[in-house]
This record gives C-alpha cells, sequence and structure tokens, in this order.
C-alpha cells in the first residue's frame, strides 16, 4: 500500500537488442504514454528517463542477455529500478495477444501492484567481477576442449600416450614436443600446444588476481574452510551471491542455485523428479565440482555420497552432496563461522543423513 502512495509513476521496460518499448502508467493503471526507444542515441535514452522525478518513480525491466548497460543508465538517472525474473513472469510470454508494447505494459501493471517476481539487481563492481570470474570459466572451457582435440588427434594415429598423471603437465609436454608426426599434423599439434600455453599464462594472471582478493576477503577465508573449496570457488560463491540475507534458509539457498529435486503434484500425491536446474548455472556448476573434491576430503560427505551412490547412482550422489555443500555455505555465510567438520562415526545411525546440515550442532 505504501508503494501505491509513494510513487506516481510506473515504467515497464521491455528490452530488446536494438530498442526498448516502454510503458508508462500512473498509480491508478491508466496508460499514460508507450514508445518505442532505439539504442543506438542512448543521450536521447538517458534524457528520457531524466524527465520522471527520481523520488517518484519505479522502473521495471526483465533479466535478459543485455540488461547490464541499461540498468547502469537507470542508475545514473536516480531512478528506483527492479529487475524481474523471466521464468516467472511468464504470463506474459504465454499472453494469447503477444506484441512487445502489451508486454511492456504488463511489466509496467505487475509493477504497479508489487506482483513482480524480483531477481538480485548487482551492483556494478560485483558484475565486474563476475564478468571476470566467467571469463576464466570460458578459457578452461576452451583449454579442455583443446586438449580433447589433441588426445583425439593421437587416437586417431594410434599413439599411445604414456602413463603420466598429467599429459598437459611438464612432463607431458615434453613428450608431446618430441613426437615425430608428418608436416600438417606436427603443425597443428604444435599450434594446439601453443594455444594452450597462452592460454595458461591467462589463466594464471586472473588466479594471482583472484587470490590476492580472497585472501582480503573474511568471507572467503571462511568459505575455504568447507572441503572442496578453494579460492576461485569462495570468490565466485560472493560473487553471484552478493547478500545471503537475501535468502531465509538453506533451502532457499538451494533452490536459487538450481539443485533441489522439482517436484509434481497429483491428487494430493508428490512427485520428486530430476533437479529443477532453474537458478544460477556458474554456482550450480561450482557446487557440483566442488562435491567431487568435498568426498575425499571429509568423512561424513563421504558416506553420505556412497550412500546415495548405491541407492540412486554416482550422478545423483554427486547432485545431493553439492546441495549438502549448498546448506553449509549458506550457514558458514549466515553466521559468520568457519566449516566445523563432523566427527565422523562408523557405527552412527541412518538418521544423521536426515534432514538439512549447517554446522555442528551449537
Amino acid at each position: 500500500m505504501k508503494e501505491k502512495i509513494k510513487f506516481m509513476y510506473f515504467i515497464g521496460i521491455d528490452q530488446h537488442k536494438r530498442y526498448s518499448q516502454i510503458a508508462v502508467i500512473d498509480r491508478e493503471g491508466n496508460l499514460l504514454e508507450k514508445r518505442k526507444i532505439y539504442h543506438y542515441d542512448k543521450q536521447e535514452l538517458f534524457n528520457y528517463f531524466c524527465s520522471f522525478p527520481a523520488n517518484k518513480t519505479k522502473v521495471v525491466l526483465e533479466a535478459t542477455s543485455c540488461w547490464y548497460w541499461l540498468a547502469d543508465l537507470l542508475e545514473k538517472a536516480k531512478l528506483k529500478t527492479i529487475l524481474a525474473h523471466p521464468y516467472k513472469t511468464r504470463i506474459i510470454a504465454e499472453s494469447k495477444i503477444k506484441t512487445d508494447s502489451i508486454d511492456a505494459y504488463l511489466l509496467a501493471q505487475l509493477n504497479r501492484v508489487n506482483l513482480i517476481p524480483e531477481s538480485f539487481l548487482a551492483p556494478k563492481g560485483t558484475r565486474l567481477l563476475r564478468e571476470e570470474l566467467r571469463y576464466r570459466i570460458s578459457l578452461v572451457k576452451i583449454r579442455t576442449s583443446l586438449k580433447n582435440k589433441i588426445h583425439s588427434m593421437l587416437e586417431k594415429e594410434g599413439i599411445d600416450t604414456p602413463k603420466f598423471s598429467d599429459l598437459f603437465g611438464k612432463r607431458g609436454l615434453k613428450w608431446l614436443k618430441s613426437l615425430e608426426l608428418d608436416k600438417p599434423l606436427s603443425q597443428v599439434l604444435k599450434g594446439y600446444l601453443s594455444l594452450i600455453e597462452r592460454i595458461n599464462s591467462l589463466v594464471e594472471k586472473i588466479d594471482n588476481s583472484i587470490k590476492a582478493k580472497t585472501k582480503d576477503s573474511y568471507e572467503a577465508q571462511l568459505l575455504k574452510t568447507i572441503p572442496g573449496i578453494g579460492f576461485f570457488t569462495a570468490h565466485l560463491i560472493l560473487c553471484e551471491v552478493g547478500d545471503i540475507e537475501r535468502f531465509p534458509t538453506a533451502r532457499k539457498f538451494s533452490s536459487y542455485i538450481g539443485i533441489v529435486p522439482s517436484v509434481h503434484q497429483s491428487g494430493g500425491i508428490n512427485f520428486t523428479g530430476k533437479i529443477t536446474k532453474q537458478g544460477n548455472k556458474y554456482l550450480r556448476w561450482a557446487l557440483i565440482e566442488a562435491a567431487q573434491k568435498a568426498v575425499i576430503k571429509d568423512g561424513y560427505l563421504k558416506v553420505f555420497y556412497e550412500k546415495i551412490s548405491f541407492k540412486k547412482g554416482k550422478q545423483k550422489a554427486k547432485v545431493a552432496v553439492a546441495n549438502k555443500l549448498a546448506h553449509i555455505i549458506w550457514a558458514v555465510l549466515k553466521y559468520k563461522e568457519a566449516y566445523k567438520p563432523r566427527i565422523f562415526k562408523p557405527q552412527a545411525s541412518p538418521a544423521m543423513f536426515s534432514g538439512p546440515y549447517y554446522l555442528r550442532a551449537r
């Protein structure tokens, strides 16, 4: 009710790559204006938003792939801005009449009655840190692809690789460079190895930057006490999560990541399915990767993994451990305490595996 009295104008923005469709309504829901503004003249767009009173206007835009610059522009115009969750605003996509102007109008109406399902609008500084982390992730994926191409090439030529712990370590690289291949293949191999060395250099540079940031962060040091979480994963968690107070419970946090099972209800009976995967894909990837290391380092998580693995298979067990890690992360950040491993007891009852696992009993 206070929102209706406070704001005079409610703006819905349906953003596209080259233009935005804008709808403006008043506090009674009357359409005041709708217009299409192209993005090539950002000054015109800025001047338009500046024409609205800063403390009387509330703007909503969807969390699409290109919202960053527009959110920065609205912040510069000093307008109250919220970010709409695209999956939860399907009422727009499922409308019988689908036009850009109607999308913007419906966003404005949902904005007016406070029914916008919000996404976290991260500050610009946090978004820049996220881009650095995502850049590193993309580099590692490219490097992995190049390594796979080299493996494939060796297999095609029937070349058996020595039993190195890492084919692309010092000994492995020395062996690869010493291979005598036909000229075209030799050039291909040399090119792949050159690219891998360049990527290694770039990744090392980013890692040094991330290490310096985590060293100065108290929360990052707390996260590193959790098994399977190193400096990179700790930094990624902090950048992607923002303020942990956004999540009232550990389950809400797991749901945000998208590692909770989907639930289907029919006739009063609940059916659980695969994980939703509707959430932060970077956190989901990081925790599933961390889960593989955590089961080696932590006795409790190892037994939990083996129990689930025996019943449902290794892949589901790995995801279940990732979910446990999400609960632990939530508790560590919530209570600002280091992770305290449980004392593993081989004869512990199966009850120890049920329920959410946070820190040790307080």
